[in-house]
């Protein structure tokens, strides 16, 4: 999870298309399946929040 959004923070713009659109799909299904539990790999959803809907604004670009 927190390579994905490192990932699409940083290499973003130099993805193709298809693989943003699938890691933006992945990160979608952890957030809706996760999001309540805060238990995903240790990961803090309330911190990567705004990471995530920054990503999510480039699902279609």
């Amino acid at each position: 999870m927190k390579t994905i959004l490192k990932q699409c923070n940083y290499e973003f713009l130099s993805m193709p298309k298809l693989e943003r659109k699938k890691k933006i799909t992945r990160l979608e299904e952890l957030f809706s399946r996760y999001e309540n539990t805060w238990q995903y790999q240790y990961v803090d959803f309330e911190n990567v929040k705004e990471d995530y809907r920054y990503i999510l604004q480039w699902k279609n670009r």
